[in-house]
């Protein structure tokens, strides 16, 4: 098996994503491109680089997906919205949608989330 790490980044709008994998598959030969459960790219304006493969397991491959999305997650352009193991509850932040369909990363005590104008995107 192979555990290793990888960035996604949308061509047009220069959006990223960092994600885990684990596959039978060697890294440059799986077509894997992520499960992005918030951020709905077209897959094929798409391009995957794989940043890391030398992990001995699983959980030691998610702890540098976790360090590396903690590292970016105030980028405007990053993508990850869940922090493996984590969670952007415990770093204080949320994700957001506004009257617009705007996206927001923002502080869970922020006005605007208390008083119900932006509600949680799950």
């Amino acid at each position: 098996m192979y555990h290793y790490l990888y960035r996604l980044d949308c061509i047009r709008t220069g959006e990223f994503y960092f994600g885990s994998r684990t596959s039978k598959k060697h890294p440059t030969l799986d077509s894997y491109m992520g499960s992005m459960k918030s951020w709905k790219p077209n897959k094929n304006e798409l391009t995957k680089t794989i940043l890391q493969t030398n992990f001995s397991s699983r959980e030691e491959c998610i702890a540098e997906e976790r360090r590396l999305i903690l590292e970016n997650k105030d980028h405007p352009l990053n993508r990850n919205y869940h922090i493996p193991g984590v969670g952007y509850h415990t770093v204080s932040l949320g994700v957001y949608i506004d009257g617009n369909g705007n996206i927001i990363r923002m502080e869970r005590n922020h006005p605007l989330v208390l008083n119900g104008e932006l509600k949680p995107i799950w």
